[in-house]
């Protein structure tokens, strides 16, 4: 298959220059900019059957379509003025709030439009209001970004206008518009410091300025085909999660070049030999293409693992790599070839090309003197290693995740400036706070009517005995404390003056705790701790029994009930992504069995080679978690982490291991076992090196992010590949190679020696 390639591409190289790029802009002609379909931002689509999901689909059953919010505060340095306070009002009612002109923005709430609740929304000094806008678009979307960019923009001009007013903003809306603008931000830096990266490397490694033209001409070509690809699967087929583009960058940048990397090697090696520049093309291709296919599809494979996730941003993102994974790929395989048949001796100017023993090498001789110190103390190479390296892995396996979506922006964000205003508890009590959980439920109970009203106060009654929460709002207590005539005709249900008394304050909460139907109702909690700790998230599960037994008690035993708010979302998302994160490691480490066990013809070899990338795994999770928890003082690293790194690092670091084994099993036809796998050591030590060190470094890349997430998955995955590529590929698989070779030497010696004494019954 590869020679029938092989002769192809160095037949029809001028066809391959032409086919890509007229590919190319086809598919960007037809495409839409990736930035128009990326829209699911960090990945809150729950599937259903999650609680706060099902809270979720009946509040917009019984409300206006809440998607997000936008919390604006407006300050001065002086207690504000009613001049102030109108052209605040004036502002938000013309312009920044006005649905005519922003047909997004659901409603508002502020000081001068509900007056009940004037005081949460003004701040303990005086110098400060708050206005909430209600939006009906996703805070990741599109026209939810465009609407803040807006505001921000005519709150510009208004405290420019008027220069002793100052604003802030925060909430939802504000989160994902940050997070996407540090998306694209983190984009644009992960780029050009892997571009710069790979240049540099690639110079020293070949001393050639024109070296590197071959691999980043081939990766520009192939990302653009596969951001083509992945727009057009965007705008219907799947969601492309906002992170797939940098994700994207790093993985085709690292993975490519070293697709490249063995081809531009295997060609020199046949141009030194004399060959013409086809020929050498048509060989390399021959007897690299295999070896590189094999190393991409494992990675494509474990990445397509993904699509059996649960969760929206674990399901759509491994296909989505996957996908261009296998264009680079193609890329590499048909366009870098026909590129270095043009080039030809050119393309290591300005060094000639001669023939070089690769055991005689610098770098040779100290692979060398590894490979013998393998080959002599197998068993004492493993045992150091794994002495050293346990109690990192260790501290990986019970690394505790981090919900926090404030902690993953970076901390001069907007919404992040906003948020620590609104938690500075001298400007706001903390019962001014928005709410953190979100009772919701469904009854044939009319909660327009005396008993639904009783129910809800008996379950707010039980929520204030638990001491859990600083206010709770519901239709008994629209501004977080009981309402004296609501209290009173609750207790006295046929007195028409108690009835008359309570109405006004009944008909001005109906709208925001009960559906106009009066089957649905809402209890809005806030919490006494933040909302992305982990006791806020572990709150719902406690408070379930508790409002079980408030529902037995006003005789609803059967009733069902729903929590949602970020603190119950954020629960479910722990929830799903645990099922999801054990789920597939059993699929991938099954999945990545199966492929090795085929392409190395056997059952063992795969067992103790994804033993030592799981290890691998809990070792670079644990020193990431050592950097970024215990030096840098984090709350924990990002709950995506775990799993990203999971997939990528055992995917991408079988595929070092494939070349090693590969180059054994070759050896292995023309020398002892002993000697084959020092050989194999020396011949793939300079080559894999070079790769890991490139695939180390665009990942390393991602540290330049200004998304925690980025960051600490980036540094993760350098660890992880450094560590892959200096210890476990050349000192601890061929240990255990080694050790698993003398155990089955004794076996087969042990079989033959009890067959020759088996005694002859003839």
């Amino acid at each position: 298959m590869f020679r029938r390639l092989g002769r192809i591409v160095s037949r029809g190289w001028p066809f391959m220059l032409l086919l890509w790029p007229l590919l190319g802009l086809v598919l960007g002609h037809y495409s839409p900019h990736i930035d128009e379909v990326t829209t699911v931002g960090p990945g809150f689509s729950l599937p259903e059957g999650y609680d706060s999901r099902t809270a979720d689909d009946l509040l917009d059953d019984a409300f206006s379509r809440e998607r997000s919010r936008l919390i604006v505060l407006m300050s001065s340095g002086t207690p504000l003025t009613e001049a102030d306070h109108q052209l605040i009002h004036d502002l938000f009612e013309t312009e920044i709030a006005n649905p005519a002109k922003h047909p997004l923005v659901a409603y508002y709430l502020s000081p001068y439009t509900h007056k009940y609740i004037e005081r949460r929304l003004s701040s303990l000094d005086g110098k400060t209001v708050m206005v909430v806008v209600i939006l009906k678009g996703q805070f990741t979307g599109l026209n939810t970004y465009a609407y803040v960019e807006e505001v921000e923009g005519l709150l510009d001009d208004f405290t420019e206008a008027h220069p002793h007013l100052s604003y802030n903003i925060t909430d939802s809306a504000a989160i994902g518009r940050d997070y996407n603008k540090a998306a694209k931000e983190s984009l644009d830096r992960t780029r050009v410091a892997t571009v710069l990266l790979v240049v540099t490397i690639l110079v020293i490694l070949y001393r050639s300025p024109v070296t590197p033209i071959v691999p980043l001409l081939t990766i520009a070509l192939s990302l653009y085909v596969a951001t083509s690809v992945m727009a057009l699967l965007g705008k219907g087929v799947m969601e492309i999660p906002k992170l797939v583009p940098i994700y994207m960058v790093v993985i085709l940048f690292g993975s490519c070049t070293d697709y490249c990397l063995f081809l531009i090697g295997r060609f020199r090696e046949e141009m030194a030999r004399g060959r013409s520049r086809f020929d050498a093309v048509g060989t390399a291709i021959t007897h690299v293409g295999e070896a590189v296919t094999a190393s991409a599809l494992t990675t494509i494979a474990g990445l397509s693992m993904m699509v059996f996730a649960s969760f929206a941003i674990f399901r759509t993102t491994g296909p989505a790599l996957g996908i261009g994974l296998a264009v680079g790929l193609l890329a590499a395989l048909t366009f870098a070839p026909a590129l270095m048949v043009i080039l030809g001796k050119r393309l290591f100017w300005p060094v000639k090309i001669k023939p070089i023993d690769a055991e005689k090498t610098r770098a040779a001789h100290v692979w060398d003197w590894l490979a013998r110190i393998v080959v002599r103390r197998p068993g004492l190479v493993l045992m150091i290693a794994i002495l050293a390296f346990a109690p990192l892995a260790a501290v990986g396996s019970v690394a505790r995740p981090s919900y926090d979506l404030f902690r993953e922006l970076p901390p001069g964000a907007p919404s992040v400036r906003g948020h620590s205003l609104i938690m500075n508890r001298t400007k706001f009590d903390q019962t001014q706070h928005s709410e953190q959980l979100v009772l919701v439920m469904k009854s044939a109970v009319n909660f327009r009517k005396h008993q639904g009203l009783c129910v809800v106060e008996e379950i707010s009654m039980t929520f204030d005995e638990q001491n859990a929460a600083n206010e709770i709002r519901s239709i008994t207590r629209p501004i977080g404390k009981v309402e004296p005539a609501l209290d009173q005709y609750i207790s006295e249900p046929h007195s028409t003056l108690r009835y008359a008394t309570a109405m006004p304050v009944l008909l001005a909460a109906f709208p925001t705790y009960v559906s106009k139907d009066g089957s649905i109702t809402r209890i809005n909690i806030v919490l006494r701790w933040p909302s992305f700790s982990p006791r806020a998230i572990e709150t719902p599960e406690k408070l379930k029994p508790v409002v079980r037994a408030a529902l037995e008690r006003a005789g609803l035993p059967e009733q069902t009930f729903h929590f949602t708010g970020v603190s119950a979302q954020m629960g479910d998302v722990a929830k799903v992504t645990r099922h999801d994160l054990r789920k597939l490691r059993w699929m991938v480490l099954g999945v990545l069995y199966v492929i090795l066990s085929i392409m190395l013809r056997g059952a063992i070899a795969p067992i103790y080679l994804l033993a030592t990338m799981v290890f691998n795994y809990f070792t670079a999770l644990g020193i990431t978690q050592l950097i970024f928890v215990r030096l840098l003082g984090k709350p924990g690293l990002d709950w995506k982490v775990e799993f990203f790194l999971f997939v990528l690092l055992v995917a991408i670091g079988v595929d070092y291991n494939i070349y090693i084994m590969s180059r054994l099993r070759e050896e292995r036809k023309r020398r002892t076992f002993r000697e084959s796998l020092r050989h194999a050591i020396v011949f793939t030590g300079s080559i894999i090196s070079s790769c890991g060190i490139i695939m180390a470094g665009t990942f390393g890349s991602m540290t330049l992010s200004t998304l925690a997430m980025m960051m600490e998955i980036g540094t993760a995955m350098a660890i992880g590949v450094l560590l892959d590529t200096f210890i476990v590929r050349p000192l601890v698989v061929p240990s255990f190679a080694l050790l698993v070779e003398r155990l089955k030497e004794k076996l087969r010696g042990g079989t033959r020696k009890a067959r020759v004494r088996k005694p002859d019954t003839s």
